[in-house]
């Protein structure tokens, strides 16, 4: 068995080997380092956001902070003197966009109805139906009068009927 590296040796046809199939690696190093590289970018990337975190977010708090307990009595002074400009701006700032809402919403809908409306009107269909109507006022019209013809003259044979009925009761 010799020292050096042998590429039959690893196909299994080296010494000793006969016929051996060993399963090839299939890039099993490129494997490796691209799990190596892939987690120390990752790493790498936070890392740096910690660190611009830090660098950025630490001062702002500290520097921002103190300078806000500075300044506060002032901020508090200017609130307190101009409160009587603030109060109705923060009244309309809360009541005008519900208000415009609602003129927009209504605006919209009216607009949209006489949109219809004007496409009903012009619509052949529309003329036909006002004939149908017609036709049918008409229609109802006799059949009322119809109705109200039979209706009398029922009656009338209902009370000839009755009339008789009694002259024969009352004469016998």
């Amino acid at each position: 068995m010799s020292s050096k590296w042998d590429p039959q040796q690893q196909e299994g046809k080296g010494e000793g080997g006969g016929d051996q199939q060993i399963a090839p690696q299939k890039g099993g190093k490129n494997v490796w380092l691209m799990r190596i590289l892939v987690g120390g970018t990752i790493l790498t990337i936070g890392t740096l956001a910690m660190l611009a975190f830090g660098a950025i977010a630490i001062p702002t708090v500290l520097l921002g902070g103190g300078l806000l307990l500075l300044v506060s009595p002032l901020l508090i002074g200017g609130a307190v003197l101009t409160s009587p400009i603030w109060v109705p701006l923060v009244g309309l700032t809360l009541t005008v966009p519900p208000i415009l809402g609602t003129i927009a919403v209504a605006f919209i809908t009216f607009v949209l109805g006489v949109y219809w409306f004007w496409n009903f009107v012009r619509s052949s269909k529309t003329r036909e139906a006002a004939e149908d109507l017609k036709e049918g006022m008409k229609e109802a019209a006799y059949c009322v009068q119809h109705r109200v013809y039979d209706t009398c003259h029922s009656a009338q044979q209902a009370g000839q009927q009755a009339r008789q009925r009694a002259q024969e009761s009352s004469s016998s």
